[in-house]
């Protein structure tokens, strides 16, 4: 295993944030939730390389391309979260609207009945 493995699979997560961020940006969810297996995968795939670099050293350029990668990792992250969280802002306040537009408005046919005990049908209906 070597820091070039690692690399390696981080740049391809952080391909698939800065995707996911710009799609989430433009308020494509339908296009970012498509990623969603590809996300999950990519993060797999980084965390299985760094859990077999974690007993390598990197010097000079590898270890620039490391400390570069986990800075942008870092900052896709935080925008990726900040975007998710706007989304599901959205998401909450359609179902409020939704919700809100479901409820009656007034009695309709829920009113209670006006009397503890309503009259037979035949005292009620006159020919």
């Amino acid at each position: 295993m070597s820091a070039t493995d690692l690399i390696e699979a981080g740049l391809g997560l952080a391909n698939l944030l800065a995707e996911e961020n710009r799609l989430l940006e433009v308020v494509d969810y339908a296009g970012a939730g498509a990623l969603a297996p590809m996300k999950q995968q990519a993060v797999q795939r980084f965390a299985a390389a760094h859990d077999r670099a974690r007993n390598i050293t990197a010097a000079g350029a590898e270890a620039n391309a490391l400390r570069r990668l986990s800075e942008r990792l870092e900052a896709l992250a935080a925008t990726n979260r900040t975007l998710l969280e706007r989304a599901l802002a959205a998401q909450a306040r359609l179902i409020e609207c939704i919700a809100a537009a479901a409820r009656p408005s007034g009695p309709g046919y829920a009113a209670p009945p006006s009397r503890d005990r309503p009259a037979a049908f035949a005292l009620n209906a006159r020919a």
